[in-house]
């Protein structure tokens, strides 16, 4: 598992064949912001390692974003407290907990970015390099999960608080699909 520790002390190579310190680079990147969240509702563990895959991302070092945004998933798993164990199984039991909450989709995505880490972190072909667009992949199914698991339940609760107190009607915040996409 990449931790912070690891990723200080890391040196990787980048694309251009030059060897960093991966803090080194990352700390020179700008802050990606994750406020397209509704405030508080996404935890700062998890917000931080979006924000390092990110910056390991727009640093060109494929492998340290796709590592990082598998060690949010599991960060995500060890926050609601599921039994420890392999992250394949903690993946399952947090799904478990958070039941019909989640489509079968959002299973489908925390463990294509446990798959990709684990490419990385454990790898079995040793002249194997990720691409951007596996790292961007990750990154993009991380969204996704943080949507899902932090980002949606909160807004749906807001809505559901304005309809209760009577500031929002449900009919004034549905639009109508256009004709195109219902095809």
């Amino acid at each position: 598992m990449i931790t912070a520790g690891v990723l200080s002390s890391s040196t990787v190579k980048r694309p251009d064949g030059q060897s960093h310190r991966f803090r080194d680079v990352v700390e020179q990147i700008p802050s990606p912001s994750i406020d397209v969240y509704p405030q508080g509702v996404v935890p700062p563990a998890v917000a931080r390692r979006y924000e390092d895959a990110q910056k390991a991302m727009n640093a060109g070092l494929w492998e340290q974003a796709i590592g990082t945004a598998r060690t949010a998933v599991q960060v995500m798993c060890r926050l609601e407290d599921v039994k420890r164990g392999r992250l394949v199984d903690e993946i399952e039991r947090l799904l478990e907990k958070k039941g019909a909450e989640l489509p079968e989709l959002v299973k489908s995505m925390a463990h294509r970015i446990r798959d990709g880490g684990n490419d990385v972190l454990h790898p079995s072909d040793l002249d194997w390099t990720p691409t951007s667009e596996e790292a961007e992949e990750s990154l993009q199914l991380l969204r996704a999960v943080i949507e899902w698991l932090y980002a949606m339940p909160a807004r749906l609760r807001e809505a559901e608080e304005a309809v209760e107190g009577g500031r929002m009607t449900l009919t004034s915040t549905v639009e109508p699909l256009p004709p195109e996409t219902l095809d």
